[in-house]
């Protein structure tokens, strides 16, 4: 079973930011990291599959929020790590003020996630019933705390969003992550399925971009200003969600991004949705 250890380590608060890269960058970003971060586990392979279902209101409130750049927005999605039925999902509030990032999530039975994105209401004692994995009062809480949101806005599975992750954890704590995001995929979700690997995929525009993305707790570490400095990295915004709901909704492919979403030069910049 795929392990979360390093994932909940730092699933709180933190800041993010992401640059678009190519694959001469990430290999050279990586020997530079091989000084500072170890492989995550759950990279042993290289990488590792990160399989999510957005949920979204009828009216695509929570697509709307974030192409508007609203400051306090949340995301709401279940996520998977394998197609294997009996592993958890993991029910996540993803919310955002300015740089700061906050998650909460729930480990669930994926008969309980699948219930969650159709907008089926769970009883408690539905929660937490599977033997294979145990779940604990913080997992209830966010069992609630996603309820609740999705309920208030009627919220329902819309979009896989399927990648590839090679991923590098601190040896020396669990405030420092650095990630690489590649092969971005897009499905719709259909309603009352059960949540899995999706079979059949689309390509996203930024397929063959590779995301790279820096993840800290409190300050931004000396070392991590001297890499972006070296590299010459530029960071903004790459929200994975838009773009795969704008590869299975062709009618948005044309819409004219806000000032805020639109790239600038340099192959290095990000803000391409």
């Amino acid at each position: 079973m795929h392990s979360m250890a390093s994932h909940d380590a730092i699933q709180s608060s933190r800041s993010e930011l992401k640059f678009t890269i190519d694959e001469a960058q990430s290999k050279a970003i990586r020997e530079y990291l091989s000084g500072r971060m170890r492989a995550d586990p759950n990279s042993a392979a290289g990488s590792y599959p990160v399989c999510s279902v957005y949920l979204d209101s009828p009216d695509d409130l929570l697509y709307q929020q974030t192409v508007q750049g609203i400051r306090n927005r949340y995301k709401l999605r279940v996520r998977i790590y394998d197609g294997d039925p009996t592993h958890p999902a993991f029910l996540e509030i993803k919310s955002r003020d300015g740089r700061a990032v906050k998650k909460k999530r729930a480990k669930v039975d994926r008969k309980v996630a699948t219930a969650m994105l159709s907008g089926e209401t769970v009883a408690i004692d539905a929660f937490g019933t599977n033997s294979a994995f145990q779940t604990t009062n913080k997992d209830w809480i966010a069992f609630q705390e996603f309820s609740r949101l999705r309920d208030r806005v009627g919220a329902r599975g819309t979009t896989y969003v399927y990648y590839q992750r090679e991923a590098y954890v601190s040896p020396q704590n669990t405030d420092w992550r650095a990630t690489f995001d590649r092969q971005l995929l897009a499905s719709p979700y259909q309603s009352g399925t059960m949540i899995t690997i999706p079979k059949q995929t689309i390509p996203t525009r930024h397929h063959d971009t590779v995301v790279f993305e820096l993840k800290f707790t409190d300050r931004f570490p000396r070392w991590m200003q001297e890499l972006v400095r070296a590299f010459n990295l530029i960071s903004g915004p790459f929200p994975k969600y838009l773009t795969c709901r704008d590869s299975i909704v062709p009618t948005r492919n044309n819409r004219q991004l806000p000032p805020h979403m639109m790239s600038t030069t340099g192959a290095n910049t990000l803000g391409r949705t």
